[in-house]
């Protein structure tokens, strides 16, 4: 058995005994413990042989030990840079004989000879006093339960002609069964019913909410006025917190996280009464987003604050009652000053235009937390709106119009509106931030609905019969399917299967302008910023629907009744969703689940059909990547598929085998052979069948695909991919058509470095500034516990590090979903000027 423990040591105070007390401790005892301990460390805590008198131990990899053995001498023990301890390690001279080779103190596990002794196994014991080194612990402890895979064929295996070529088609996800690992041990415990667990201390979930606006959970069958007579209606945890603190002084020395170590919520009676006993139990504030504007400073005050008693004395500070939870963060030294917006924005005067200005401004109030988005306004709104009297003349065709401040300002909101509402978000979001005319913003009300219709028809339909002429027949096939399901509104689910160069954008074009162009709605989507970037008015599907990021088996998208994308879905006829199969499955039941509910009052049987009734095409290649399960194994992946949503067994599938792309490339007869060949072998790749059963993990790659590494791998490659890159690195074709991808990112890290020494020019270092998030804490003097540098030392995936070194001319990607219909999406390759 392999098993990792993590030993927590308390330091306690060892009682002194009376001087008259003498202690007495047989020497030969002592010595018997010695010899054991020797013996027991011979036999089982001695690494190796390994290294040139072992060339074949299991240990060896490329020709040296995985384990870093043999360790040096050492004189005392230290932590490395990585805070991994090197332990003392004396050079004595004692030598162990095994299998006929000599091993010192630098082939010895760290043990601890009291435990060696008792047990007599082979106990590795390391001491762990950094973070860093118990996170690799807590790895093994937190990774979940061992899954296995197991396999399942039948004799006669499902097969289909590719090329006149019999080949077997490997559907992994159906071949697979994903299956838990259950120990003897293990089992014998469940068997006599045994706690398989217990949470230390237990954590009590906080609710709270603006006045008035706590949530209330009722069957939609239920009558409203019940609804509101309901006995305690209007108690919630947070309110009855301010009741106690009116009733109890003693609660008032605690803030509302601390309030579960000292009292107990009672939800059938909806009241809190002090804690009986001494279990420990601590809280947790929900949280909100920076996005969410005063519940996220309620969030943030409600760390700080103690005792309060009402929502008005929550917001009060040194006596004075605040009009916004926001300006009693700011009060209370909570929130920063906007000074590093308002310098980006002045800046970037100095070169972007006004249509970038006001984009720059909307990105600033959509990603990042802004304090006071209304003195950030007032400040630069002069450089936001240098073309607007511009423009203005140029619409209304009169050159000497004179518009006064008033007006520029409500054109420039109106524009600024428009630009918040394709992220999400409006004006109103955000406090204190003024409003635009009213008259002026009656076009943009309805602007969800009216993109999908503002197109030109005539053009659709010319576009439309010439797209319509090329389709192959199975794009025929899947195109008659999907356009009657839309006409007779039968709600079919299809998937539509295709590998690289089978032309499913294609399809989906020749669908769209053909529904299009009749007037009726359809909403393109895909499970990436670059895929839906091919769609036109394409979106991601989160952005779209409103998936949360964080999803499981109960989530739903963040879609309310009534509002425009709401009535925007109602008006749809169809949905495409492409690139489906790298999507988790819990983002397409959440849609399930927000369609049935949002079609329900349009569709008498929406609440009993998948997807409320909506034709719904998905496509992909579930040969290519399937949902991303971060430290997940193949079974996990699995059964993340859409293949293993309870939706699948609804969906028509249909195949598309041609590869267009090959037809329509250009070349000699031997190029397009040998492009061929390559296509299908990564076809071949993605079916299984270029390795066997016995042997699934292994690809043999052909000689002409591989590069010989040389004395510097990363010169070689980069090289190889990038010649003449001093010459060419500003030509743009030449950055389309090449890219090195690595499997971890301190790999690209490394090919970044090298590339960007190779490009001429000077080097530009941008620091980040890293703070603790204040809305998050729960500890006073937070700031102390993590310095600046610790932070500055992190590193995570989808974040720059710390350092961001750049140069003219240097092509960087863009790694959030900022402006998708101006193309800047998460994958966006961009060009520093």
């Amino acid at each position: 058995m392999h098993m990792y423990w993590c030993f927590y040591i308390q330091m306690i105070k060892i009682p002194v005994l009376p001087r008259s007390t003498k202690s007495y401790q047989p020497k030969f005892l002592t010595r018997i413990v010695i010899q054991m301990g020797m013996k027991q460390c011979q036999n089982n805590m001695i690494h190796g042989p390994c290294g040139q008198a072992h060339p074949k131990s299991p240990c060896m990899v490329d020709k040296s030990c995985a384990k870093h053995f043999p360790k040096s001498f050492c004189t005392e023990t230290t932590i490395d840079e990585d805070n991994y301890p090197v332990y003392r390690r004396r050079d004595d001279g004692n030598t162990v004989d095994k299998n006929g080779v000599k091993l010192d103190n630098t082939f010895v596990v760290p043990y601890n000879r009291n435990i060696l002794v008792k047990y007599q196994a082979h106990i590795n014991v390391e001491w762990c006093n950094r973070s860093r080194s118990i996170k690799y612990l807590f790895k093994y402890i937190h990774k979940g339960e061992d899954r296995t895979t197991v396999l399942i064929e039948t004799e006669e295996q499902q097969r289909e002609t590719r090329g006149g070529k019999l080949t077997n088609r490997d559907d992994e996800i159906k071949r697979y069964l994903d299956a838990r690992y259950i120990s003897g041990c293990e089992a014998a415990w469940r068997i006599f019913q045994f706690p398989l667990q217990y949470r230390e201390p237990a954590v009590e979930r906080l609710q709270f909410h603006l006045e008035n606006e706590h949530v209330v959970v009722f069957p939609d069958s239920m009558d409203l006025d019940k609804i509101i007579y309901r006995p305690n209606i209007e108690k919630t945890m947070f309110t009855e917190w301010m009741t106690a603190n009116q009733l109890h002084e003693e609660a008032r020395s605690l803030t509302y996280a601390q309030f579960p170590t000292k009292w107990t919520w009672h939800a059938k009676e909806k009241e809190w009464r002090k804690r009986r006993g001494g279990k420990k139990t601590i809280g947790r504030i929900y949280y909100a987003q920076p996005t969410s504007g005063e519940k996220y400073y309620l969030r943030m005050l409600l760390n700080a604050v103690k005792g309060c008693r009402s929502y008005e004395e929550t917001r009060t500070v040194d006596g004075v009652v605040y009009p916004t939870y926001k300006s009693a963060c700011y009060a209370l030294g909570l929130l920063n000053d906007d000074k590093e917006w308002d310098d980006c924005i002045k800046e970037a005067s100095h070169w972007a235009s006004a249509p970038q200005m006001r984009q720059l401004f909307c990105t600033i109030l959509l990603f990042c937390e802004v304090t006071d988005p209304a003195k950030l306004w007032q400040t630069n709104w002069e450089l936001l709106s240098e073309d607007i009297q511009r423009r203005q003349r140029r619409i209304l065709n009169f050159q000497a119009l004179e518009l006064n401040s008033l007006q520029i300002k409500s054109l420039l909101l109106a524009e600024i509106e428009h630009l918040l509402a394709k992220g999400g978000k409006s004006l109103k979001d955000f406090p204190g931030m003024p409003l635009p005319d009213s008259s002026i913003l009656q076009d943009i009300n309805n602007r969800l609905v009216n993109e999908e219709l503002n197109y030109d028809k005539d053009s659709l339909r010319i576009e439309h019969t010439e797209l319509l002429q090329k389709l192959n027949q199975d794009q025929r096939m899947a195109f008659d399917v999907i356009i009657e399901s839309v006409s007779s509104s039968r709600g079919k689910l299809i998937f539509v299967d295709g590998h690289g160069g089978t032309e499913k954008t294609f399809l989906w074009k020749a669908v769209m302008t053909k529904l299009r162009s009749e007037g009726k709605i359809v909403l393109a989507v895909a499970s990436s910023g670059i895929a839906a970037l091919l769609l036109h008015g394409g979106r991601t599907a989160h952005s779209r629907f409103h998936i949360p990021l964080k999803i499981t088996n109960e989530s739903t998208c963040n879609i309310k009744q009534g509002t425009f994308l709401a009535e925007l879905i109602k008006k749809t006829s169809l949905i495409i969703w492409d690139e489906a199969p790298m999507t988790h499955k819990h983002c397409f039941e959440a849609l399930d689940k927000s369609l049935r509910d949002i079609l329900r009052f349009t569709n008498e049987d929406a609440e009993h059909r998948p997807f409320g009734g909506m034709t719904v095409v998905l496509g992909g290649d579930f040969r290519q990547i399937l949902p991303v399960i971060p430290k997940g194994k193949r079974e996990h992946i699995i059964s993340a598929s859409i293949k293993r949503s309870y939706l699948w067994k609804n969906f028509e599938e249909y195949r598309l085998t041609e590869n267009m792309r090959l037809n329509s490339s250009e070349g000699s007869p031997e190029e397009k052979a040998k492009t061929a060949e390559f296509a299908n072998w990564i076809l071949n790749i993605g079916d299984g069948t270029t390795t066997t059963i016995d042997d699934e993990d292994w690809v043999s790659i052909p000689e002409d695909l591989i590069l010989n590494k040389g004395d510097d791998p990363k010169a070689s490659i980069v090289n190889n991919t990038y010649p003449e890159l001093h010459n060419k690195y500003t030509d743009r074709t030449y950055l389309e058509e090449r890219a090195i991808l690595c499997p971890r990112n301190e790999t690209v890290d490394q090919i970044n470095t090298y590339i960007m020494s190779q490009i001429p020019g000077e080097e530009v270092t941008y620091l980040s500034s890293d703070t603790t998030c204040k809305a998050m804490s729960t500890v006073e003097d937070e700031d102390m516990l993590y310095p600046t540098e610790f932070l500055n030392s992190l590193t995570f995936s989808g974040i720059p590090d710390h350092e961001l070194r750049l140069k003219i001319g240097l092509p960087v990607m863009l790694m959030r979903n900022i402006n998708q219909s101006a193309g800047l999406c998460n994958g966006t390759r961009l060009t520093i000027t």
